[in-house]
């Protein structure tokens, strides 16, 4: 039982790292959007 849940495992994991194309039409204008002037964003910097 433990041998077949771990071939599921590895199984899982190799399918779902496939080469997705993602195709977006998101161009670049400089202007933010308008959610991003009353939106809360926070940084961590970890070193």
């Amino acid at each position: 039982m433990k041998k077949i849940v771990v071939v599921f495992l590895i199984v899982s994991v190799l399918f779902s790292c496939g080469n997705k194309q993602k195709q977006t039409s998101v161009e670049p204008s400089g202007a933010h959007p308008e959610w991003a002037y009353e939106a809360v964003i926070y940084e961590v910097n970890t070193r």
